[in-house]
């Protein structure tokens, strides 16, 4: 392990400043003051390089960053910001790319792509992403791809609401769980190549809305497995056999075509009663068939 950034004592007042902003935009529920295990990276810091197990307070990273190894991140909030560069592949002859899983009791905020695919070799491993916290927040793309290997599996996990943007894992399961809400501001890829089948896609929400802006691709060997992803009105045309709620309702509409195609699971709320209803649709196998 390697953590080459400065000490958090470096220029203390622009360092609580940092903190308090944090704190004020609502995106992480900041620390009043910087305590002895927080890690604050300014622009303009040294490098902070990851390879193991870390736990922190308040993890702030607006540098590079780099990961050597799979890491695993403990922390009361962690925020990436605008001007940080995320290397998943750092060290000098990178093959596979690592595995980054992120555990938070408060909030997740990471604004640049998150790439975490291989470098070197013909075959490279993608590693996996895993972020759980009470609100996760992702600026840029996320890409796990393998490369004549596997691709590494999507995890985001939240009680809360999780924003992200194109989610790509060809042949790797996406889980995306946020219980008040969840938004996607792009495409949802696990679709599979020439020689791999699809993964699965489970989006689900338990008390607010799923919402993708953009397609969903699960197929397989034998079928592309892409239609695009959209909100609509119950009252709207909807699949044959679907069954829909006499009162209103949000759904998100998705087909998977092709052979070996990968599962696909969501769940959307309804306003079916005063409580609230949820269902849950099976999309799978060749057809789009419902099960």
């Amino acid at each position: 392990m390697a953590v080459d950034a400065s000490s958090p004592s470096r220029l203390p007042m622009l360092r609580l400043a940092v903190v308090l902003l944090v704190a004020c935009v609502g995106c992480i529920a900041g620390p009043a003051v910087a305590q002895a295990d927080d890690l604050i990276q300014l622009n303009g810091d040294p490098p902070v390089t990851f390879a193991g197990g870390y736990g922190y307070g308040l993890l702030y990273l607006d540098g590079t960053v780099r990961l050597n190894g799979d890491t695993s991140i403990t922390a009361t909030d962690v925020f990436i910001g605008p001007d940080a560069q995320f290397d998943g592949c750092a060290e000098v002859g990178c093959v596979n790319g690592h595995s980054l899983t992120i555990n938070a009791s408060g909030g997740v905020a990471i604004s640049p792509a998150i790439s975490l695919q291989g470098k070197n070799g013909a075959n490279r491993v993608g590693g996996t992403l895993a972020i759980h916290a009470a609100r996760i927040t992702l600026g840029g793309p996320v890409d796990t791809t393998g490369t004549l290997a596997p691709s590494g599996a999507i995890s985001l996990d939240s009680p809360g609401l999780v924003v992200t943007q194109n989610l790509r894992a060809p042949g790797a399961g996406i889980f995306v769980h946020g219980a008040g809400g969840v938004l996607i501001g792009g495409d949802v890829t696990s679709a599979g190549g020439a020689a791999v089948n699809g993964g699965g896609v489970d989006l689900a929400s338990a008390s607010g809305d799923v919402n993708v802006l953009g397609s969903i691709a699960s197929g397989g060997v034998n079928g592309a497995g892409t239609v695009p992803a959209r909100t609509e009105d119950a009252s709207s045309e909807v699949p044959e056999g679907l069954a829909v709620p006499e009162t209103s309702a949000t759904l998100v509409y998705i087909a998977i075509d092709g052979e070996s195609a990968g599962w696909l699971a969501i769940i959307l709320r309804t306003t079916c009663d005063s409580i609230g209803d949820t269902r849950r649709f099976f999309f799978a196998g060749s057809g789009g068939s419902l099960s």
